[in-house]
């Protein structure tokens, strides 16, 4: 049984095509079963996303795709793994070691095999991300968070644990509908954000209090305009309203976008 406050955070994920199949049945089974006014807003939601053109591809996703991504982050961290075990043999020792034993010779042989190995599969990997970025079309943010943060984004992307806290414009919204959302996982939280117009100092995501105070700063943020991803390196506390506000700001009035709490 999905709630109300889950709803609201799997819309973002549902126009972005990130959910599976039973998800997306559940979804769609949840929102059915809610109330009018909740159906409203979660669709106003889903159009504010719907609408970020770059982000979204231009043609419906390859069949696989989650796959192939899942696919090339296995390939990543075997890849990782044969590094660390060929820096593990000193490159010197062949050379220092004038009586080779058939056991050390066979394990530089074993080695050389696995470093032709790890080059074809890098080769491998690489075209694997290049389709997909092209899939997901060129210079859209999540082809900007991948090259920034690469596989620590994608096991925060796909982990089951992950949450997406939807940001909506206050009554002090910034010129040119800026839109944010923040990817939270237990080892990782990702603010992403479009159309934040560029001020001096930049902005702050921070925790707003029920009195209309500003609380904790929990990561700043420089925008040009365009696309952009700040990594929150805070632990985020449950339940807390969140704002996106100028850096020099002093209150609620101030905020920006403020997160959406059902």
């Amino acid at each position: 049984m999905i709630s109300t406050r889950e709803l609201y955070e799997q819309a973002s994920m549902y126009v972005l095509n990130l959910l599976d199949d039973e998800e997306r049945q559940a979804f769609e089974q949840a929102y059915e079963r809610a109330a009018p006014a909740v159906q409203s807003q979660i669709r106003r939601e889903m159009l504010r996303h719907s609408d970020i053109d770059d982000i979204l591809p231009n043609v419906p996703p390859p069949p696989g795709l989650k796959r192939k991504v899942i696919d090339a982050v296995a390939a990543i961290r075997d890849a990782e793994a044969r590094q660390r075990i060929a820096r593990s043999v000193g490159p010197f020792t062949v050379a220092l070691q004038r009586n080779v034993s058939p056991i050390w010779r066979a394990a530089c042989i074993a080695l050389l095999a696995g470093t032709i190995v790890l080059g074809f599969s890098v080769h491998r990997v690489s075209d694997q991300f290049r389709s997909i970025q092209i899939a997901e079309t060129e210079g859209g943010m999540l082809t900007t968070v991948l090259q920034s943060y690469g596989a620590r984004f994608l096991d925060s992307m796909l982990s089951q644990e992950a949450t997406l806290v939807s940001f909506a414009a206050s009554s002090n919204p910034a010129p040119g509908a800026a839109q944010a959302s923040l990817l939270v996982d237990k080892n990782a939280a990702y603010l992403l954000h479009r159309g934040l117009a560029p001020i001096d100092g930049g902005y702050r995501l921070v925790v707003l209090e029920d009195d209309g105070r500003i609380g904790a700063t929990l990561a700043q943020i420089q925008s040009s305009g365009g696309h952009g991803a700040s990594p929150v390196s805070v632990e985020i506390p449950a339940g807390v309203r969140l704002a996106i506000v100028p850096y020099t700001a002093r209150t609620a009035a101030d905020a920006v976008l403020v997160s959406i709490v059902a």
